[in-house]
């Protein structure tokens, strides 16, 4: 059995005053798998990448990045790895050619022509000290520099934060290239921007209350993920059990109209529920976002 890229076993981190951020998380993704992040702000995200890179101790449980502790690890099992934090990095008083130098005897597979590529397709200065740069570039040369590293592993905590919606749109299109490259690349990455998720991730796990909530493969999310709309007929009302099958969350009734959300083990079965003779179905297609919409309102309604 292969093993995963990156492994969460019952991750806990507790805060001064007794906060408790991450209540026995498990999370896990293989190689070549991207493993995509959602959840509210201060659900925990930037916390698991914190503790995934020994940023900061966990309270209890086990974080391991192909097979080892990263807080532990050798330079060699570091440069595996690279990572782009939701906070800008980089040394203030080092430019981004000096940074590629840098990075370039950290890396053994540093990419130095790829670096180049990214470099000018973000429009970035490569003699400008970091601490002369706006935010936006910053996090453009954070990108820049985890691609060219050629790592195994890429972490990206809400990598696309503080970039212009062109840039952004050539983020996720380069990303999508080279994960189509790289067979091997596995990634875990958090964003707010759901659609972006929808171009490049293959899995999609939402973190709420210190755990994974839920979790699904994206493709089939969007083939058997449907919104419900079943009206019974003229002057009967939905029984009180009734359910949907492969319910997710609760059913909102509003007379003879029922509404909910469901996924369905297939088509051929999705396509037999719509076809009941007793009832009238109505099936809707949703996108990450509504979805996101829906199991957050679960969460807080439970």
């Amino acid at each position: 059995m292969t093993r995963p890229s990156i492994e969460v076993s019952q991750l806990h981190k507790s805060y001064k005053l007794g906060t408790e951020v991450l209540r026995g998380l498990d999370l896990s993704v293989q190689p070549g798998e991207v493993y995509g992040l959602i959840g509210e702000n201060g659900a925990g995200k930037t916390t698991l990448f914190s503790c995934l890179t020994g940023l900061l101790a966990p309270s209890s449980g086990r974080t391991q990045i192909l097979g080892s502790n990263f807080r532990h690890a050798s330079p060699t099992q570091r440069a595996r790895t690279a990572y782009v934090g939701q906070y800008n990095s980089g040394y203030p008083n080092l430019s981004l050619m000096e940074h590629f130098i840098y990075y370039e005897k950290c890396f053994p597979k540093w990419n130095a022509k790829q670096a180049g590529y990214l470099a000018r397709k973000f429009d970035l200065p490569l003699f400008h000290s970091f601490k002369y740069m706006s935010g936006g570039m910053q996090r453009k040369a954070a990108i820049v520099l985890s691609i060219a590293s050629q790592a195994e592993v890429l972490l990206l905590d809400e990598p696309a934060a503080n970039l212009d919606p062109l840039t952004r749109i050539t983020f996720v299109s380069e990303l999508a290239d080279i994960l189509a490259e790289r067979e091997n690349l596995s990634v875990l990455l958090s964003t707010h921007i759901l659609s972006d998720l929808e171009r490049v991730a293959s899995t999609l796990g939402m973190l709420q209350n210190g755990k994974i909530s839920y979790q699904a493969n994206l493709i089939e999310l969007s083939e058997f993920v449907r919104k419900v709309q079943v009206i019974f007929p003229k002057g009967t009302n939905p029984p009180a059990d009734f359910t949907l099958p492969g319910q997710i969350g609760s059913l909102t009734i509003n007379g003879p109209i029922l509404t909910g959300t469901a996924k369905f083990d297939s088509l051929d079965q999705l396509d037999s529920y719509a076809r009941r003779t007793d009832v009238q179905v109505g099936l809707f297609p949703m996108n990450l976002e509504d979805l996101f919409i829906e199991l957050t309102q679960l969460r807080k309604a439970s």
